[in-house]
């Protein structure tokens, strides 16, 4: 499917499952979404650029210094996502002009689902729970927050927004890896029509180099084509980059990632 699509095509394909699966979001009261013609933001109700994202602004169709004054203005600490393009230059220079601080590159990566690679060494000798209540939900949420060394105030906001999306049958699959009492582990897929968006994969560091990454991977992939799928779209940091490649997935651009904090 992928080789018969334009560039274009697949890189809008991959920022409408990334920015869908944000905007589920919503179903939790603390989390306000933010959304018109050219901007789209999420806003929470925690001071932390980690849950504060935006996602798209008004440039060029319109003035990009008042959008971000505007929600600089509020005092809360923000993350922007700025897309790989000429256009984003003179967005960049402002942002570093303004005190917003260089975070992280990741790049937006596609693989057609009629295409894995599937002779790619995992470890068999793991389980893979897949979250089926709130009491899975809750372990999930824990080794992620354990991973990402998430504070107390941001690993319950983290946990309230998915315990929302789980009420409100928001169409995400999480799962998480056991060894022996300790979870050391996670994964999530979020489809979104026939694309499934891969998010938040991450091992305890201790626990790396193991396969276990590739191996949440490649239960992903084929859950995505058992739901009847046709794509997987994912934005990879730079430690998943290698082995999402190995699988068959293709780099179509980068996303620079800045901060602003609240003083």
């Amino acid at each position: 499917m992928l080789k018969n699509l334009e560039k274009e095509k697949i890189v809008n394909l991959i920022e409408e499952s990334a920015f869908e699966s944000m905007k589920s979001w919503k179903s939790c009261k603390r989390i306000i979404l933010h959304e018109n013609e050219h901007s789209l933001w999420i806003q929470s109700d925690v001071n932390s650029s980690f849950l504060n994202n935006i996602l798209r602004f008004p440039f060029p169709h319109g003035d990009a210094g008042h959008f971000f004054r505007s929600l600089t203005d509020t005092n809360i600490s923000l993350r922007c996502w700025v897309h790989q393009n000429v256009d984003a230059i003179p967005v960049i220079s402002y942002l570093i002009k303004n005190n917003w601080k260089h975070k992280y590159d990741t790049v937006g990566m596609a693989i057609d689902l009629n295409s894995i690679h599937e002779n790619i060494p995992i470890n068999n000798k793991i389980v893979i729970n897949e979250v089926k209540n709130l009491e899975m939900l809750r372990q999930w949420s824990l080794t992620f927050a354990s991973i990402f060394n998430l504070p107390t105030i941001m690993e319950q906001a983290w946990y309230d927004i998915h315990v929302a999306m789980f009420h409100n049958a928001q169409p995400w699959r999480h799962y998480f890896v056991m060894l022996g009492e300790k979870s050391i582990a996670v994964a999530s897929l979020f489809q979104h029509a026939d694309v499934a968006y891969f998010a938040f994969g991450a091992t305890s560091p201790e626990f790396r180099r193991q396969g276990i990454h590739s191996t949440l991977i490649l239960r992903r992939l084929h859950d995505a084509q058992m739901s009847n799928c046709k794509i997987a779209t994912l934005i990879a940091a730079p430690l998943s980059q290698a082995v999402c490649r190995r699988f068959g997935f293709q780099v179509y651009y980068k996303y620079h990632f800045y901060d602003w904090e609240a003083g």
